[in-house]
């Protein structure tokens, strides 16, 4: 063959393992497979539909979490919570959308990990109209360290500070890590 641009191909192909589909389990204690949208990994999603699964880590210390592979809700709206249900703050999906913590695009964070003692993270999904070709997320585990201090926030008694001002600080610092504080 001289034409030796159709000599070779390439194509990423995926081991997506144990498939886990929204709709199709309340709760599930795992750190691998494939999270999916009610259309599974080749079909769409289509409304009405309204649904909340929680993925708890599959052993003790972890943390559950999902890498996407593949997201597009269309109008769906998409939440997650850092925690065993829809109590649990919502983890802001839409870092660069000051309007919505939900994702309801095709914009969303693409790694989100638990921060919880659980090691939870709850899923609440639904519309109430179209369809779309939803999402493919990967499941894993992640063990924290005994200690991972996060500064949470920090003030200051005055907005701007100037060589001999008197000023106090203060700063609110969690241990996201395995030992509690």
């Amino acid at each position: 063959d001289t034409y030796l641009a159709n000599n070779t191909a390439n194509k990423q192909v995926y081991n997506y393992g144990t498939i886990y589909t929204f709709t199709q389990f309340d709760s599930i204690s795992v750190c691998e497979g494939t999270f999916t949208d009610p259309g599974g990994v080749v079909g769409d999603w289509s409304a009405p539909f309204s649904d909340t699964v929680t993925i708890y880590p599959g052993g003790p210390n972890l943390r559950t979490r999902l890498t996407f592979l593949e997201f597009d809700n269309g109008w769906g709206q998409f939440w997650i919570y850092d925690g065993k249900d829809a109590n649990a703050p919502a983890i802001d999906l839409t870092p660069d959308n000051n309007n919505t913590l939900y994702a309801y695009d095709t914009e969303i964070a693409q790694v989100v990990t638990a921060k919880n003692t659980e090691g939870a993270l709850t899923i609440v999904f639904g519309s109430n109209y179209g369809s779309a070709v939803g999402w493919i997320a990967s499941i894993s585990c992640y063990q924290p360290p005994a200690d991972d201090f996060q500064l949470k926030s920090i003030a200051t008694s005055i907005p701007t500070i100037f060589e001999q001002d008197e000023v106090s600080i203060s700063a609110v610092v969690y241990n996201a890590g395995l030992n509690s504080q």
